[in-house]
């Protein structure tokens, strides 16, 4: 059980990876119940990363994450537009020549 090893082994850092971190972000699911545990929020030798394209369910008024930890790359890189999935594909199918195609790209 990782919360009674983060208690008992206080020596040991424990880095927990949250990807999708945007996913599922219910109060009472078990991804809640293991990074609002009370022992995992105030043990000194855990560090939580939660990781996301789409944080906009987790920066809340409520959040414990500092202003200062958090990276809003369209902000920062000053993006112009996201380029999703349906970009991907019309740049993937919009071609004459199948040929040249960069390696990854979606053919029909």
């Amino acid at each position: 059980n990782l919360r009674k090893r983060v208690k008992s082994e206080k020596e040991t850092l424990f880095f927990i990876v949250h990807d999708e971190a945007h996913y599922a972000s219910l109060k009472g699911n078990l991804v809640d119940k293991l990074i609002n545990d009370q022992d995992i929020v105030a043990a000194t030798n855990v560090i939580i990363l939660q990781v996301t394209a789409t944080p906009y369910c987790l920066v809340t008024k409520n959040s414990r994450i500092p202003e200062r930890n958090m990276y809003d790359m369209f902000k920062k890189d000053n993006y112009p537009t996201y380029y999703g999935i349906g970009e991907y594909v019309n740049a993937s199918t919009n071609t004459d020549n199948l040929n040249t195609l960069i390696p990854g790209t979606i053919t029909s």
